[in-house]
């Protein structure tokens, strides 16, 4: 089966398999209308399987709230490439 994961090193979307090691979040968004949120569409996706297209210090990257930039950091220290 195929699945798509943050890459944590590379900071961006990326294809991997469940035989991969990854972490996973169960998080909920907040209300609807609340706050804008980045959702991964056919339009973007190229975009987000960009190198650094999540990087939050780089300029033009995509916006992600706290939670997941907590949980990128996390994945990192764990040594597990894929959240």
């Amino acid at each position: 089966m195929t699945l798509i994961f943050i890459d944590v090193e590379n900071l961006c979307l990326a294809y991997g398999t469940s035989d991969d090691r990854y972490t996973a979040l169960s998080y909920v968004w907040g209300r609807p209308g609340e706050v804008a949120t980045l959702k991964t569409k056919r339009h973007n996706f190229p975009l987000l399987r960009r190198s650094g297209s999540l990087d939050p210090h780089r300029p033009g990257s995509f916006p992600l709230p706290r939670t997941i930039r907590d949980a990128i950091a996390v994945t990192k220290e764990l040594c597990i490439r894929y959240l």
